[in-house]
């Protein structure tokens, strides 16, 4: 039976595939880490934060009507 790939594709399909691991595996630990740290108020804080600097940036770019 003969294989579908070369070495040298197959070297690149599980390189590929250990990098998206990696780096899948690295955003869900931070997230949920970060997430522990910090909370529900640090959510409310942000969005709160948020919120107002958008209705300041609304304000300030509202064209004057004539």
């Amino acid at each position: 039976m003969e294989i579908p790939f070369s070495g040298f594709e197959l070297v690149f399909i599980i390189l590929a595939f250990t990098v998206f691991l990696v780096f899948g595996l690295a955003a869900i630990y931070t997230r949920s880490q970060h997430a522990d740290n910090q909370g529900e108020t640090f959510l409310t804080e942000q969005n709160t934060t948020h919120h107002k600097s958008r209705l300041k940036r609304k304000q300030e770019f509202q064209p004057s009507r004539k």
